[in-house]
């Protein structure tokens, strides 16, 4: 757990992403996609949350160590295991956020991790899924399965969700063969 906080910190602290944060695509992305209340379900150590700023996002993770750190952040971070047992939450987020997620499971447990957030998503809020492309879901093994758009849209069509938008980001698709940071990026209406 702590040692996977520590390699996103790493990350997270290389140079070239230190300076180019003031102009960070992916930043003013998440912003325009998520600009009301957001739960980020899988919120790793808490960057999108950190986009999105304080105090009505919040975030969950099944890694204590990241919920920890989220937390330090000066975050709302809960562990899944205890946001489940809270009931004040349900219908009152404007978006479900699915940042890096989905792909680290297969197609059904990901259609049911969707469907069990669900009820915490507003009558008309959106269901924002971004996923790595090809380049970057081969670059970590913890990855389970690829999550090209057509999986996606239907993943989120079986959960009974509208699909909005879909998109390639930065860069168009081709780029994701190459450039470790390409995204798909899918949005569904509730």
């Amino acid at each position: 757990e702590q040692e996977y906080v520590d390699r996103l910190t790493a990350i997270s602290n290389i140079t070239i992403k230190r300076l180019l944060q003031p102009i960070n695509p992916y930043k003013f992305n998440i912003k325009k996609l998520a600009y009301g209340r957001t739960l980020e379900i899988g919120c790793g150590i808490g960057r999108n949350l950190g986009y999105l700023g304080k105090p009505f996002n919040v975030g969950i993770d099944v890694n204590e160590s990241a919920i920890n750190y989220v937390a330090s952040l000066g975050h709302t971070a809960f562990l899944v295991k205890d946001f489940d047992s809270f009931t004040n939450y349900d219908s009152s987020f404007d978006h479900l956020l699915f940042s890096h997620v989905l792909e680290h499971m297969t197609v059904d447990e990901a259609s049911t991790l969707v469907e069990k957030y669900l009820k915490y998503a507003k009558p008309g809020g959106t269901v924002i899924v971004i996923c790595p492309q090809m380049r970057g879901y081969l670059s970590d093994p913890t990855h389970v399965e690829f999550m090209n758009p057509f999986k996606l849209r239907k993943l989120l069509e079986v959960c009974q969700l509208k699909i909005l938008s879909t998109k390639s980001f930065p860069l168009p698709k081709w780029f994701g063969r190459l450039f470790i940071y390409n995204e798909y990026i899918v949005v569904a209406e509730k």
